[in-house]
């Protein structure tokens, strides 16, 4: 490449097409709060990953357990718990590989190394063909959606000094102390 800036940060163009789909669809598993008009519950992250060949983009959702302070969710407090989803042009197909793992929080930079200490929490590989942009997208919300309802936290109002307990608009997911309460 002969140009001054590289904006695709030499990662695959399929990664790029998923983070499209992704960046156009609502969180609409978190529960949503009115009175500040966002979703709750969790923070997303997404970087750049190089393995080799592999060259990607990881989507990160850490749970999140908001403290609520009048009307602004303004103190957060680590579940440590994290999903983390790679999605990459497979290094010796032109298939799609998402390769998904937990860990116990999202990193701001994000190396091989890093994904290779995270391990021990488990690994799952997925592949679809190079035309199933859309499928792809969609498994990694599923993905989010599925580590949410099955890690999500309590709010606590400290103006009312007393826990609050949401559901998520499905109805699926209850929202517990430190992110650690399942369904």
């Amino acid at each position: 490449m002969n140009k001054i800036s590289d904006l695709k940060l030499g990662v695959s163009k399929c990664a790029y097409m998923v983070a499209e789909i992704l960046n156009d669809l609502d969180p609409d598993f978190l529960p949503f709060d009115s009175d500040v008009k966002q979703y709750i519950g969790a923070d997303f992250q997404t970087r750049t990953l190089y393995n080799g060949r592999e060259r990607g983009l990881v989507f990160s959702m850490e749970v999140i357990t908001y403290i609520k302070e009048k009307t602004l969710y303004s103190n957060k407090m680590p579940s440590k718990k994290c999903i983390n989803v790679f999605v990459c042009e497979h290094g010796v197909s032109d298939e799609i590989k998402i390769s998904t793992w937990e860990s116990e929080s999202a990193k701001d930079t994000m190396t091989i190394e890093d994904v290779t200490k995270d391990l021990r929490f488990g690994f799952e590989f997925k592949h679809f063909d190079y035309n199933q942009i859309h499928e792809s997208a969609y498994y990694v919300y599923d993905k989010f959606e599925k580590f949410f309802n099955d890690n999500s936290g309590k709010i606590e109002d400290r103006k009312e000094e007393e826990s609050i307990t949401l559901k998520s608009k499905s109805g699926m997911g209850k929202i517990s102390h430190f992110g650690m309460e399942g369904i």
